[in-house]
């Protein structure tokens, strides 16, 4: 599939390094490994910050805090949040 993609200068310029110091042979290999580098660093961030809770939910369920209570307290922060402005 070909795609368009906006690129800021500094990207191009990026992408132009990374060609030159031969780290990767073209553009599509550059994107290829920025996609890989953030599914990485999106699997850490859920090792890291998600999983620690869903464990810790599974070892005590009793912290959860009703769906109901949940959404009072989002529709209570956004009728503030618009009365402010």
């Amino acid at each position: 599939m070909l795609t368009a993609i906006p690129l800021t200068e500094a990207q191009s310029e990026e992408i132009a390094r990374l060609l030159a110091s031969g780290a990767c042979a073209d553009a599509s290999e550059v994107v290829a490994a920025g996609l890989e580098a953030l599914a990485a660093q999106e699997a850490a961030l859920f090792r890291a910050e998600v999983l620690p809770v869903i464990e810790a939910m599974e070892r005590d369920p009793s912290r959860a805090i009703p769906a109901e209570q949940v959404f009072a307290e989002l529709r209570a922060h956004h009728a503030r949040r618009r009365a402010e402005g």
